[in-house]
């Protein structure tokens, strides 16, 4: 790890066909945070909120997104720490993936239907690859560069394959390739699903759990608007959220270009993640990571009977 800038040279060295899992784990260890993880948290649940049962399953299947909104951020990190850390074939991650399944197929018993689409999944897994490299080209930059785009790929076609959607039926049909995954997701945003109260109350109980967790009270109204440009308009659209002041939606795209171009002048972190000090607002999950060396992202027991 010797060098100013060694992370990329490294990414680029590995190949992403065959050794995608190391690539994913640097670029978790070396480039996330838990601020970018609850852009992506909140951008990504929105996403599959759009479709009428999917925002039902959140509010009859289980209120705590918007009664427990910390909490169930908090609890959707050890599932993030897992997955990027960890290979899919390994201990960590199947575990993480049968009690993920274990959630949802509680959450169908309340609320039956919700969560028999396959394409929800798709779109869930897809999103893990895609929303970073979306931000990227919302700031009008080229987004991740191909070994980095197959690699992603790679890893989210392997966790989909772990999945399962209400009574246990695989998830299939997942994307051939990082371009067909990005333009399916896009076909997903753009439908035309019917706007509901359910849609609407989730999307904002999302865009306040970040609003809150991360700003002020004096720079909340600024922080919704940093979301409110990061969400595609036929999201906004479904959802029924205001559209961004288009001043407002041009800085905060600006302030994005300006992050990811001093990211690519700044030395690469030589610590990863899990071996840096634990901050106040670190989750239940990266807390224990950094307990224990980056040996589990399993929270503490109490954190994750309470999510």
């Amino acid at each position: 790890m010797r060098g100013y800038k060694w992370l990329d040279r490294r990414l680029a060295e590995l190949d992403p066909h065959t050794q995608y899992h190391e690539i994913v784990r640097l670029f978790g260890e070396y480039r996330l945070n838990e601020f970018l993880l609850n852009i992506g948290y909140t951008l990504s649940f929105m996403d599959v909120s759009m479709p009428p049962h999917g925002a039902k399953g959140l509010v009859d299947g289980g209120r705590a997104s918007i009664d427990r909104p910390q909490q169930r951020f908090e609890g959707s990190l050890y599932f993030f720490w897992s997955w990027y850390l960890f290979p899919s074939d390994s201990d960590q991650v199947k575990r993480s993936m049968r009690r993920l399944n274990g959630i949802h197929a509680g959450a169908a018993r309340t609320a039956p239907g919700s969560f028999t689409e396959n394409a929800d999944y798709v779109q869930g897994m897809s999103l893990l690859a895609l929303v970073f490299h979306r931000l990227q080209r919302l700031a009008g930059l080229p987004g991740f560069p191909e070994h980095l785009r197959i690699a992603l790929h790679n890893w989210t076609r392997d966790l989909s394959r772990l999945l399962t959607a209400e009574n246990d039926v695989p998830v299939t049909d997942f994307p051939t390739d990082f371009d067909t995954m990005a333009a399916l997701a896009d076909a997903y945003d753009e439908h035309p699903w019917r706007q509901t109260d359910n849609g609407h109350a989730v999307s904002e109980a999302f865009i306040q759990q970040f609003c809150d967790r991360w700003f002020p009270a004096p720079l909340k109204p600024m922080a919704r608007t940093v979301v409110l440009t990061m969400i595609p308009e036929n999201v906004r659209h479904v959802m029924r959220l205001d559209d961004p002041h288009p001043i407002g939606a041009a800085l905060v795209r600006a302030g994005l270009r300006v992050m990811f171009t001093v990211q690519g002048w700044l030395p690469d972190p030589r610590t990863p993640i899990y071996r840096r000090k634990i901050g106040k607002r670190d989750s239940p999950a990266l807390k224990r990571l950094k307990e224990t060396g980056g040996r589990t992202a399993e929270p503490a027991k109490r954190a994750a009977v309470r999510s």
